[in-house]
């Protein structure tokens, strides 16, 4: 699989076939910085939903020394 990934970026494009069988051209680095560019969005969110639910924690602690 390298051999393929190697001979794909070298060539910048490569013919994938999607499941209908349609054949399209991909650009190699485009989808490379996409995915990076997915995780950084996924390592972000991943945080966001760590904040928000020891915000809801704290909310609902709080909620609980009151009664």
């Amino acid at each position: 699989m390298h051999g393929w990934v190697n001979k794909a970026k070298k060539s910048g494009n490569i013919a994938v076939t999607d499941v209908n069988g349609t054949v399209n051209n991909v650009n190699v680095s485009q989808v490379i910085h996409e995915n990076v560019e997915l995780k950084k969005r996924v390592a972000r969110l991943e945080q966001e939903k760590a904040i928000l639910k020891k915000a809801a924690a704290y909310s609902t602690s709080d909620c609980n020394n009151l009664i």
